[in-house]
């Protein structure tokens, strides 16, 4: 009888607490409000919420709580998203040009087709962060004391003409058909990236001397 009753009371309670309790990983209401009312949201709690398309040009966003949010073809030319977690966050086709994302966490997410064109990256962590397709044209990836790290991250058929690359660990990165012309690769670990036939480098640039290996494919 007392077991039969505290497990009544026991299971009103928890439905209680559950009724109570807002939604795992929910984004905040008034800080999606706020930042498409102002522009600015720092240190704001937008996990997954939904921002694709919108205009969010020079966007102060320092340290907001971005992971897994949906940014595919949003507008954030000039934006200041240093310090952000936008790890498993979705910004295909995003434009992050001259953007501000200096120690960003971009871990497993997506940024293919994005154009990242003097975007500032340094300290970013990308581990695993596919970035296919992407326009990184003079952005600044340099690793400085961090060794930022693009360990799996897939570059193929991204333009990465000019870029920084100063000190990164890229082990295991997807290099296959990407413009690395005139990249700086000072200090950086490429052990193991691949890259192929349609990968473009300087014509002083040895990716076999720097450890990379090719991973052309030929039909029988």
């Amino acid at each position: 009888m007392n077991n039969a009753l505290n497990f009544g009371l026991t299971g009103a309670a928890l439905l209680a607490i559950a009724a109570l309790s807002p939604t795992a990983n929910a984004y905040s209401e008034e800080d999606l409000a706020r930042l498409k009312a102002t522009g600015s949201c720092e240190r704001c709690d937008l996990i997954e919420a939904d921002l694709s398309g919108l205009d969010l040009s020079g966007a102060r966003l320092r340290g907001a709580q971005m992971a897994g949010a949906n940014l595919s073809g949003t507008t954030l030319i000039g934006a200041s998203i240093v310090n952000a977690n936008l790890a498993t966050a979705d910004l295909s086709g995003a434009n992050l040009r001259q953007a501000n994302l200096s120690h960003v966490n971009f871990t497993n997410a997506t940024l293919e087709g994005a154009n990242l064109l003097k975007a500032k990256l340094d300290g970013a962590r990308l581990f695993r962060t596919n970035l296919s397709n992407a326009t990184l044209i003079d952005a600044d990836l340099s690793g400085n004391l961090f060794r930022l790290d693009l360990t799996f991250a897939n570059f193929s058929g991204a333009n990465l003409y000019r870029a920084d690359l100063t000190g990164v660990k890229a082990v295991d990165a997807d290099f296959t058909g990407a413009n690395l012309q005139s990249v700086i690769f000072k200090g950086a670990n490429l052990f193991s990236a691949d890259f192929d036939d349609e990968t473009q480098f300087s014509p002083d640039f040895d990716p076999k001397a720097r450890l990379m290996q090719q991973v052309d494919y030929f039909e029988n």
